[in-house]
Formats: structure tokens, sequence, C-alpha cells
């Protein structure tokens, strides 16, 4: 104290801070020691200082409106766990690095006496300081992003893709050496070539660009924030969008570096970017087009395939005439972009008096078609203002059945609008016209990013990322490890992402009968199908919409529908059917009210109902159901709950008819779906070797043991179970006993399955297309409140919806299920996390984007 008092004494012209500044330094006796001690003192104190606010608006949900990625609020573990570290670098890194800097700096000239440097000359020196870092910062920030420097340097500081404050120096050792020198540094070498700094505008200078650093990484964007009044100051918005992006916004403070080198992210910066190579090469296409060349080749050559798309309410008939349509054929090929003529063309019937070469007051006209000067605007940038395209060889284009007339030598846009000669009832008919090109039919790559990654089987990934290529996954994991050629790909950003799910036990038969199984499966007799195609069509979409991107039918007409499903014409989940179901007769699959001879007659006509009895039977009718195209079998080893004059715990087929049926479909890669309900049954089944127990209600310590030797899986179906439950008032008194017979059975079942590890796959045993019952087509997901109420965890019911799914058709499961390398892009995302309450999928409208062989089918 007495030194402070001397230096006041003499020193009067001195400021407070000035004089306690000299007393230090007399006190210490070591300008090296004084100087170290009070350098990582204020580093400490300002860099844990400063983060404590964002901390405490981080626990405040009101602040939450300026959040800039509002779902990715920092837990109390990441704020420790990101300290400790950060603690560490300071003790092991920065510590002897500021022991280093005052020898250093003093050997060039560093002032520490006082008095200190004039406000104005220290401010210019900061500013000057900024300028300087930033420039050091971007070039070795973005040569930090280069593949081997930021898989082994930079990585670790993008463990959190929404920072945080205390995020600001979470980094590798040679990341703060390397970073941390342009903050020590810039100053250095200016004292350097200068030989003119104070150590106390190197304190002020390192105080400022901690306090920039920590706020560039708060997360929050105020509308008093210092961007919202320096253009070209960066702050956290512009690097929250680089921690998120993983890529571009390289600088520190400022963002003309990236405005430069084009290295600025956002959507507004890839927006002008895309522009300017759109203007390029619309520039250099204008220029092939008046040379009458692409590029050396002759116009329309990369033009693959036209791709007409014509939905139609009503029936349309012409009399005298074809439909005919001028459309003109560009080549689409520019860079490696797909351009899309859309044309919306609605034909309707109006009357026209006055119009149409002839046409008796009354015609069809096109009026997209119609407006040529509107076509020819738009195709203005591809073609250049007076240019036309070089004549096309006339084609041939079939629409719907419908002959269209060809294109016009010379001419490609026609010769105006022409009447349909002709006389339609109402018809409205949307035409789009896409030009596909070689690079486009190759199929697109596209990124999703998630909050939560789901991957069906193992730990789920915070902050995860997957790449899709055409139909499959190209690469699947966390967000910091996402290869470089991957940066700049299209992202999807969704809070939860996981495999599509399967539902392992359906019937679509186009029903709203619920509860009984007569008239239900009355669908199942032949020369109904057409009747209820469309109610069909309506399920599968609803099924598919529900987040369920493969199904195994094991009974109804989902399977005749694959190819219309493969090739697009419809929107469905992948179906595995067994295009049938073999029972024997008098069995669960035998409708007794119906004569018996009706029952024959189904079977050898293409009904869905087989009956079989004996070895070679069994084996005939499986081996017909092979030719129908089914990829799993279906049979059934007991009697059922809704079946009349039997018992769930009758066994039916025999022994030797089960191993007769298992033998003959492992001879096709088949395996077997048994129904089964009673224990003698289902052991019967699984002697015989059959891959899945449906429903399998008489579980115990036996049966268990048998399944697990075996490796079969368990689906036991406990919506079905539930619902009926519900309302049994239209049910049979005898099929209401059993269903209260079975339902517990079924519930015990269950959680001991969970409780001793049988292998449980997702099977609902929904049918009904009624939308306002609780079983109908699309709650397929409430299976998975089932599962978690008999003791499995969120985690163990989504691998059962997902990763068990393929193991239930044995050798013709496809690689989905889960999110890995080389699997199918079968993917949902999710409004929040199923992690925290299952429920959340068994809401459809929680699905908010289905992707099924990499096409999106479902989206906000």
């Amino acid at each position: 104290m007495h030194i402070f008092e001397d230096v006041s004494k003499y020193n009067v012209q001195l400021s407070l801070l000035e004089r306690v500044w000299a007393s230090w330094y007399l006190w210490m006796q070591n300008d090296t020691l004084a100087t170290g001690l009070i350098s990582f003192a204020m580093h400490e104190i300002v860099y844990f200082g400063r983060s404590l606010p964002w901390i405490i608006i981080d626990a405040i949900p009101m602040f939450n409106r300026w959040k800039i990625q509002k779902s990715k609020v920092p837990t109390v573990k990441e704020q420790v766990d990101c300290a400790l570290l950060v603690l560490l670098m300071h003790f092991t890194v920065e510590l002897p690095q500021i022991w280093v800097f005052h020898p250093l700096a003093h050997y060039f000239g560093l002032d520490i006496g006082v008095p200190f440097p004039s406000y104005t000359k220290m401010a210019l020196q900061i500013c000057l300081f900024f300028v300087m870092e930033d420039a050091w910062h971007y070039f070795f920030h973005r040569g930090l992003h280069y593949g081997p420097f930021y898989k082994n340097i930079h990585k670790l500081h993008h463990t959190y893709s929404a920072p945080f404050g205390l995020a600001a120096e979470y980094a590798s050792p040679i990341e703060v050496m390397l970073l941390g020198f342009g903050v020590v540094g810039t100053p250095v070498v200016w004292v350097a070539l200068t030989g003119d700094l104070h150590l106390f505008t190197m304190f002020m200078w390192i105080v400022l660009r901690l306090f920039q650093a920590i706020d560039a990484h708060s997360g929050y964007d105020f509308p008093w924030s210092l961007r919202q009044f320096i253009p070209v100051w960066g702050g956290a918005e512009f690097h929250d969008l680089h921690h998120e992006k993983f890529i571009g916004n390289y600088a520190s403070s400022f963002r003309w570096w990236d405005w430069i080198f084009d290295t600025e992210a956002g959507y507004e910066a890839n927006k002008k970017r895309r522009e300017r190579r759109l203007a390029a090469i619309k520039a250099k296409k204008a220029q092939s087009f008046a040379n009458g060349t692409n590029g050396g080749a002759p116009l329309g050559n990369e033009v693959q395939e036209v791709v007409f798309l014509a939905v139609g309410t009503g029936i349309c008939t012409f009399r005298g005439g074809a439909l005919l349509i001028r459309v003109v054929i560009l080549e689409a090929h520019l860079g490696r972009d797909l351009v899309a003529l859309f044309g919306q063309a609605q034909v309707q019937r109006r009357k026209a008096p006055g119009v149409g070469n002839g046409i008796r007051g009354r015609g069809f006209s096109h009026p997209a078609l119609g407006k040529r000067l509107e076509l020819e605007r738009r195709l203005q940038p591809v073609l250049g203002r007076g240019q036309r395209p070089a004549p096309a060889e006339p084609r041939q284009i079939r629409l719907g059945g419908s002959r269209v007339g060809a294109l016009r030598e010379g001419n490609p846009l026609g010769a105006g609008p022409r009447p349909l000669r002709g006389h339609a009832a109402e018809l409205t008919l949307c035409i789009t016209m896409l030009i596909v090109t070689k690079d486009t039919m190759a199929g697109d790559v596209f990124g999703i990013q998630a909050d939560l990654l789901i991957p069906g089987r193992g730990e789920p990934i915070k902050d995860g990322a997957v790449i899709i290529k055409g139909k499959k996954i190209e690469w699947a994991g966390r967000q910091t490890d996402l290869p470089e050629e991957f940066y700049y790909v299209t992202k999807y950003y969704v809070p939860v992402l996981m495999p599509g799910m399967w539902d392992c036990h359906t019937h679509f038969m186009g029903t709203h009968v619920v509860g009984d199984l007569r008239e239900s499966f009355k669908q199942f007799l032949p020369g109904r199908e057409t009747l209820i195609g469309a109610v069909i069509v309506d399920d599968l979409e609803a099924t598919l919409m529900a987040g369920f991107t493969s199904i195994r039918e094991l009974g109804g007409f989902a399977g005749d529908l694959v190819p219309a499903i493969e090739k697009g014409r419809i929107a469905g989940p992948t179906v595995y059917g067994s295009m049938g179901i073999l029972s024997i007769t008098g069995g669960h699959g035998d409708l007794r009210d119906e004569p018996l001879s009706t029952m024959v007659d189904c079977c050898n006509h293409g009904g869905k109902w087989m009956l079989c009895d004996g070895e070679e039977e069994c084996i005939k009718r499986l081996r017909q159901l092979m030719r129908r195209g089914a990829k799993v079998v279906k049979i059934c080893s007991t009697g059922g709950v809704l079946s009349l004059g039997d018992q769930p715990e009758d066994s039916q087929f025999s022994p030797k008819e089960l191993r007769a049926m298992v033998e003959e479909a492992a001879r096709s890669s088949r395996v077997v779906a048994s129904h089964a309900i009673g224990k003698n049954g289902i052991m019967d089944a699984l002697r015989a070797g059959v891959r899945t127990i449906e429903h399998g209600m008489y579980l115990d310590d036996e049966v268990v043991a048998l399944m697990k030797e075996k490796g079969a899986i368990l689906v036991p179906t406990r919506h079905i179970v539930e619902t009926l439950n519900l309302d049994m008032s239209e049910l049979p008194p005898e099929v209401r006993e059993k269903v209260l017979r079975m339902t517990e059975l079924s519930r015990s079942s269950l959680r001991m399955a969970v409780r001793e590890g049988v292998k449980i796959a997702l099977g609902t045993d929904t049918y009904s297309s009624d939308r306002s019952h609780i079983c109908s087509h699309g709650t397929n997901a409430r299976e998975l409140h089932w599962a978690v109420e008999a003791g499995m965890t969120p985690l163990q019911a989504i691998e059962m919806a997902t990763a068990m799914g393929p193991e239930t058709v044995g050798a013709q499961a496809p690689k989905t299920g889960m999110i890995r390398e080389g699997y199918d892009a079968d993917i949902i995302a999710v409004a929040s996390s199923p992690l925290e309450d299952i429920d959340v999928l068994t809401k459809p409208r929680n699905i908010t984007h289905v992707w099924k062989g990499g096409r999106l089918y479902k989206s906000p």
C-alpha cells in the first residue's frame, strides 16, 4: 500500500488507473511475471465474466425469440464440459504463450510505463488490430476447413452446430495457437514494425476481441446488435451460420473477406451465387443458340426423355380429330442444372362464338399454348431475344393413350392457338412438361441435417447429417464429420431424423367394416377387386404419410398394386406381400358361412383364401402364391379370435404340413409367417422353422426359450387387440368372449418377451379403411405406444419399428430400416423427439417429411 501512496504523492498528474498500474510493476519487481499474472487473470475474468450473461439468457425463455437456432439451447452438461475443456486449454496452451509474449514484445519496444497513450491513439491502433487479425483469421480459418486439417484440428470446435458463448475458445491446442496468434501476434508485428505500442493498448484490444468472439458465438441476434448498425460487421448471425452450415463465413469480425472471395454462407449469398452462375451460363447458351450449336453439338441432342403427366376428371371423347398439343423441345442442359419448362394448361369447355374454323359455337381451346407471346417471353432467357431454335424433327408423343400431333417443321411454337375439334363431357386436364437431361437422370445429391438422428439401431446422434444420392444413403454421421465434398449440397433441416418405419402385419382389404371378420374377409373373394381398388390406394398413401415406408401384408390386395407403386403411379410404402393366406379346411382362414365350393373356387381363381390339406396340397397352394409374386408366406397354425367355429388355442396345420411349407418356401428364399396364438400351435410352428410368430399370445418360459434358440421374431399386434377392447358392441358373443380372454394374455406375453430379450418387430393387424376408427390404416404407430407400455424404452421401440422390419422377410430383405451408408433412403423427419415421448410418432401430423427411395413424398 505504501508503494501506491508514494506513487500517488509524487505523480498527481497520473490517473488512478495509471497509478495502480505503476504501483503493480514497482511492487512485483519482475516485469515478465507482472505482465504474465495480470494478462492471465484479466483473460479468465473477461472470458468467463462475459460468458455468464449468455448462460443466464439461455435459461430465460423470454429471450428465445432472438435465438438464431431456437431449438438448440445448450444443456447444463454441455456448458460444464465446454468450460472444463476451455480451462484446460487456457492453462496448458495460453498460459505458456502469455509468458513468452512479454520478453518478445519488450525486445521489439513494447512500452509498459506511464502515462498511457491517448484514447485516440489507442482507438486507432485497436481498429487496426481488428482489421489485421480479421485477415489472419480468415485465411487460417479457411485453411483449417481443408479435409485433413479439419478432421484432425478444427473438428473439435465444430462439436456444437449451435454455438454458445463459452464455446468461443472450445478448440484443439493447435487451433488455439494458430488462431490465437492472430490476436497476440498482430500487436507484436505492429510493435516490431513501428516500435510504438503500449501494453495497456494491448490489454484493451484483447478485452474487446474476447467480447467480439464470445458475442459471435452467443447464438443470439438482437435488434440492438452491432451488425444492425455496421453493415460490414459479422456478429452472431454471421458466425452462427458458419457453425450451422460448416462452411463459409470464415472471417472473425468483418464480412469483406468473405465477400471478396465469395465464401459468404446463407440463403441470400447462395441465391446471388446461383444467379451469377446462371447468368454466365445463359449468356454462353444464348451465344450457342445464336450460332445454331450447343458447344459444337446440334441442339436437342441432350434431351433424353419428355414426360407428360395428365390428371383428368370425367370422361372425354373426341369426334373427328385427335388432341393436338404443340410443344417446343429445347436442349435443357445448362451446366449441371435442370431446366424444367412447366406449363399448366387448362383445357376447359366454353362457349366460343365466332371462333373455331367452323366449330358450331362451341369448342375447346388451349389457353396456355394459345398464349404464344407468354411462352416466348419465358423462353427468352434461354433463346435470346429474336432467336429461335433450329427446326426440330416432328415427334409423335402419346398422352394417356391418345395420339398427339407432331411438332411442326420449321416453327416449334406452332401457328398459334387452334380450337380442339370435338365434343366432350366436363374435363379439366392438367399437363406438366418436364425435359430431363442426361445429368439429372443420374439422380440428385442432397443432404438432411437434424438436431437428433436416430439411426434405427445404435445410439442416437446429436446434430446428425445424412447425404442421399439417388435412392441410396451416401453418407451418415455427425455434422462435424461431414466430408468436404458434401459441404455445398442442398440440405433440409429437421428436428429429428429416423428411418422409415415397417408394419410387419397389415391387411389392405378396402373395407370399412370393423370387427366382423366374415364381412371383411369376403373382400378376399374374387370379383371385388375393382370396387375396392380406389379405397386401397388411399389407404396406402395414408400409411406412407404416417411414416411407414415398408409393410408386410399378410393377406390383402396391396401386393397386387406393387407394380403401380414401384413405377410411382401411386404413393405407398414398399410392399412385401404374401398374396394370400394358407389355412386348413375349417380353419382360421375358412369362411364357414360360405359354401365349401365357393371357397375352393376362390383358391382356384385368384382369391386370397387358400385352403389346403395334406403336404402335397399345401406345397401346391404355396407354389400358386409364389406364382402371384409372394415375397413372404402366411399360414395359420392355430385358430383365431375374430373367426367363428374355432378357438385360438386350437392347433391346425400338422407338424408335417408345417415343415413341408417351410421347406418349400425356403427353396425360393422365402420365409414363413405363422398366425399362431395357442402354445401348441406356436411350438409346432417354431419347430418347423417359421421366421415370425404373429400374435403369440400364449408365451411362457418354454416358448420363449425355443423362440430365442430358433431366432424367431414375435409380431405381437397389440394395436388390434386393444382397439377391439374399446368397443365390442358389434362383435358376436363368441368373439367378445375370445377378445376378453386374449387381451390380458397379449399384454403379459409382450411384457415377457420384452423382459426376456425375444426379437420383436412391429405389426398392427390393421385392416379398416374407416379413417374415423382408431385402428384404421395410418394409425400404425399406435403399436409403439403399447410396446413402451410393455417395458420397452422408446429407443428399443423405434428399433422394433425400423431395424427389425427387414429381418421379417429373410433373404428378400432390402437394406432398409437403418440410416447407414449404402442403405435405401427410406427416411422420415419428426417434429419433436420420440425418445422423450413415443406418442409423437402416433400422430401423422408430427411426421413432417417422408422420403422413400430418396424421393420426397411428404413435406410441410
